[in-house]
């Protein structure tokens, strides 16, 4: 049970952390890298 709740805690910290993450990312590169 403890095993199960921590790996749903983990699924749903990792899927905010991409949430987050992706977009600035994007926006890092859109802004370090020149447009074409």
């Amino acid at each position: 049970m403890g095993g199960l709740y921590v790996f749903t805690e983990g699924r749903k910290l990792k899927n905010i952390t991409k949430a987050i993450y992706k977009p600035a990312l994007w926006r890092y590169m859109q802004i370090i890298l020149p447009h074409s």
